[in-house]
């Protein structure tokens, strides 16, 4: 007990607080990620089916919805690695111990989730399929009743098949997080050894992958990133809050905006070029937590609310991007 305390006790108390500060806020922005559905988006879709929604929405609206989920939001995932290599590295727990904590945190809901989630989705549409025929019109509303046994291995465990468009997230895309996670907690140590003896050529090796939009053979180039940074910073303690408070205010958030802007106007979201908009936002965030962190009411409302909500928060994020 007293050489894990001493483990856990390397992280300062001010980093510790910050990082919790950030927690509760980051589960909701995942869930605004999805929140980008806008009068655009549908056409081709109900296009083939015939049916028409009516979409009012303003043009200011329209803009605000997408700031928070493609601007300011798209911090969430990368400071979810960033966060996650720190404390992994920090703690230092023997391989085999993190391992099988894994196997039970990670990859046990990986799999329960997509499971209930065929159970549940395919399972009423094929009742519906069999009862009430007509209200299935669409004609890809169930692809998965011609899934070959290769397509749910695909689903299961998330690599590509072009073939059917799905990308490496899996069935469940929004999961994808979660599998990227576990794979490259596989290969820390030799994230950690790259960084300890190459800290330079590992620095732009993994920036080369980001910025050029180039993804590694078993995860996202995002996720190779962050969490790769995070052991850069748990290695070197580096003081990643205090750099982001000496930027301020007046010049950050002009600067975040016009980022935002040009890489959603001129680029698109997903671009080789947003990463930009993502590492602007992510340092927004990192300032923004010491005003929560002093705070002390806001502290400890945010505290409880992650504690007493995760589960909820997850059901949610997973429910509303559910395919």
């Amino acid at each position: 007990m007293d050489c894990q305390n001493k483990k856990i006790s390397s992280i300062d108390m001010q980093t510790s607080r910050r990082i919790t500060s950030l927690r509760f806020l980051l589960a909701v922005l995942v869930v605004f990620i999805h929140n980008n559905f806008t009068a655009e988006n549908p056409a081709e879709t109900l296009e083939k089916s015939g049916v028409q929604i009516v979409f009012n929405q303003s043009e200011v609206g329209k803009w605000i919805q997408l700031f928070v989920s493609e601007g300011i939001a798209r911090c969430a995932v990368p400071l979810f690695f960033l966060f996650a290599a720190y404390l992994q590295f920090k703690k230092n727990e023997p391989f085999g111990m993190l391992i099988k904590k894994k196997l039970r945190t990670l990859v046990l809901p990986f799999f329960l989730w997509t499971a209930l989630n065929i159970a549940l989705y395919v399972g009423m549409k094929f009742a519906a399929s069999r009862l009430v025929p007509r209200l299935l019109f669409h004609p890809d509303v169930i692809p998965q009743f011609e899934w070959t046994a290769m397509d749910w291995l695909h689903a299961f465990f998330g690599y590509d098949d072009m073939t059917s468009g799905r990308t490496f997230g899996g069935y469940l895309g929004q999961m994808w997080f979660v599998r990227d996670l576990f794979l490259l907690i596989l290969v820390s140590p030799l994230i950690r050894h790259c960084v300890r003896t190459f800290p330079v050529c590992m620095l732009l090796f993994i920036s080369f992958f980001y910025v050029c939009d180039v993804r590694p053979l078993f995860v996202a180039e995002q996720a190779l990133f962050y969490y790769t940074l995070g052991c850069f910073w748990a290695e070197y303690d580096i003081p990643l809050f205090k750099i982001a408070d000496r930027i301020q205010w007046r010049i950050l958030i002009p600067q975040c905006l016009a980022i935002w802007l040009v890489t959603e106007l001129h680029f698109g979201e997903y671009s080789s070029a947003y990463w930009l908009m993502v590492f602007a936002s992510c340092i927004v965030m990192l300032k923004f937590s010491a005003r929560i962190e002093e705070c002390g009411r806001a502290f400890s409302v945010t505290d409880y609310l992650y504690v007493a909500h995760a589960n909820e928060l997850s059901i949610l994020e997973t429910l509303a991007t559910a395919s």
